[in-house]
């Protein structure tokens, strides 16, 4: 007995949209965690602004007193005097306090950019720490950064 196309298709379409789905399903949140922060420093070495602030709170913070408008007009500061962005990330640890659906990630990471031999390390300049302690809340299902934190300076 030969399957109508039809029902080939549906079957095909069925298949590939487990083998896309099943994974997501079994995701925890440090990997959901993880996977944001990944977006965000693609998104930052790109460049877009508007990718970045996806995963910024409206109630974000920072240990210099900014909020998200300071935030906003600093990124856009640093995107637009900036060379290209490279970003090394390292020690990745992600905490989550399951009763209030916050989390904290922690990390090192050099933030570098200029033309050629003409580099320099962003973070180190300007705040002289390398190690981040960012906050995070869960809001509709979506983690959201809420404040970042440069945390004293470290030698690798």
């Amino acid at each position: 007995m030969k399957l109508p196309p039809k029902y080939i298709a549906l079957g095909l379409i069925a298949l590939i949209l487990a083998i896309v789905l099943i994974p997501r399903l079994f995701l925890t949140e440090e990997d959901r965690i993880a996977k944001m922060l990944d977006r965000v420093e693609k998104a930052l070495k790109s460049k877009n602004t508007e990718k970045v602030l996806q995963y910024i709170s409206a109630d974000y913070s920072d240990n210099y007193h900014r909020d998200l408008e300071a935030f906003k007009k600093n990124l856009k500061r640093l995107f637009d005097n900036s060379g290209p962005l490279h970003i090394e990330k390292k020690g990745l640890e992600i905490k989550i306090d399951q009763n209030s659906a916050t989390a904290t990630a922690f990390f090192i990471a050099k933030v570098s950019t200029g033309f050629g031999n003409n580099q320099f390390d962003l973070v180190e300049e300007f705040y002289n720490s390398n190690r981040f302690l960012v906050h995070l809340d869960k809001s509709s299902g979506r983690w959201k950064i809420t404040q970042v934190e440069n945390l004293p300076y470290t030698y690798d």
